[in-house]
C-alpha cells in the first residue's frame, strides 16, 4: 500500500525522516538544496530532522510502556489523576489500561475516593515489566547522545535552554488565534 496522509484512511508506510526513511541519502543533510538554504533555513530543517528522529528512535512511543513507568515511579493511581498526569484521553487511556489488565500486568479496583472511578497498581509482573522498560529507556537516553563529548553535550543543551525560554516567552506574548478577531 502506498503512503497516505494522515486522516485518509490508507496506511502511512513512510518511515521518520522526510526522504523517504533512514541512513546515507535519507537525511535533509543529503538532499540537494540544503547546501543552498541560508542558515535560518538550514537550522529549521536539521531540528525538523532530529525531532522527528528522536520521536521514532528515542521516546517512548507507546502508552503501555509510559503507564508502567508512570505506576512504578508513582504507585497506585486513580484512572483520573493517571489520565491527567500522562496528558492523555480518557478514551484512550481505558483502552490500554484494557490491554494491561488482560495482560496481568495492572490491576484495577474501584477508587475508594470516587466509587465511579478505577484505582490502578501494578502487579508483580507488571512491576518488572515497567522496571525493563525503566532500564530501556535510560539506554536509550545514553545511546541518543552517544556521537558527543561531554563538552558538546553541555553547549547543546545551554543552547537548547536559550531558545526554550525564548520561544516560551514569544508564546506567551502571542494571544491564541481564536483571541484573534
Amino acid at each position: 500500500m502506498t503512503a497516505g496522509k494522515r486522516g485518509s484512511g490508507m496506511k502511512d508506510n513512510r518511515k521518520p525522516g522526510g526522504f523517504g526513511g533512514f541512513g546515507p541519502g535519507n537525511s535533509v543533510l543529503d538532499s540537494e538544496g540544503y547546501g543552498q538554504m541560508d542558515l535560518n533555513s538550514r537550522l529549521s530543517a536539521v531540528f525538523r530532522e532530529v525531532e522527528k528522529l528522536h520521536r521514532f528512535h528515542m521516546e517512548d512511543r507507546e502508552s503501555q510502556g509510559r503507564i508502567l513507568h508512570m505506576l512504578l515511579e508513582n504507585g497506585p493511581m486513580d484512572q483520573r489523576e493517571l489520565t491527567a498526569h500522562m496528558r492523555i484521553r480518557p478514551g484512550s487511556a481505558s483502552e490500554v489500561l484494557k490491554k494491561l489488565e488482560k495482560a496481568g500486568l495492572i490491576d484495577r479496583t474501584v477508587s475508594q475516593t470516587d466509587r465511579r472511578g478505577m484505582r490502578i497498581a501494578l502487579t508483580e509482573a507488571g512491576r518488572a515489566r515497567a522496571a525493563l522498560h525503566v532500564r530501556e529507556r535510560e539506554a536509550r537516553k545514553a545511546a541518543q547522545f552517544s556521537a558527543l563529548s561531554e563538552e558538546e553535550k553541555r553547549t547543546l543543551l545551554t543552547l537548547l535552554e536559550i531558545l526554550d525560554r525564548d520561544w516560551q516567552d514569544r508564546a506567551g506574548k502571542q494571544k491564541p488565534e481564536s483571541a484573534v478577531p
